[in-house]
């Protein structure tokens, strides 16, 4: 039998939290693949190239100070590519839509959330 291999996705430990919304109200951060190479391009690794979208300004500057060097930010800084290779690319972009609509999900409901207070 093989051992079940999980995902795990190397972050600092700023980005860490910041994507998963645990030292901020909500994720200032989502992440999604933009494309997957064909074939392993390093041994038995397929490049994903993803792109991450801050939620404001501010958030992007502090994001990119964390992103390898190599990375490219759209003009209003608020997008910003890079890549990673992964064993598996297929769970590993099954995972990434999921988490990606985990945040979407997130962020919706609490910016449509009523004020408690007229």
């Amino acid at each position: 039998m093989t051992p079940t291999k999980t995902i795990c996705f190397a972050l600092t430990s700023d980005l860490h939290s910041w994507y998963d919304g645990c030292s901020v109200a909500v994720p200032v951060m989502n992440i999604s693949v933009e494309s997957v190479s064909e074939g392993p391009v390093i041994g038995s690794r397929y490049k994903v190239d993803l792109i991450i979208r801050a939620l404001n300004a501010g958030y992007a500057s502090l994001i990119s100070l964390h992103l390898k060097e190599g990375f490219v930010a759209s003009v209003d800084s608020l997008k910003m590519r890079t890549s990673v290779y992964v064993q598996n690319s297929k769970v590993f972009c099954e995972w990434m839509e999921w988490k990606g609509k985990y945040i979407d999900k997130w962020l919706k409901s609490h910016y449509d959330m009523a004020p408690a207070v007229d």
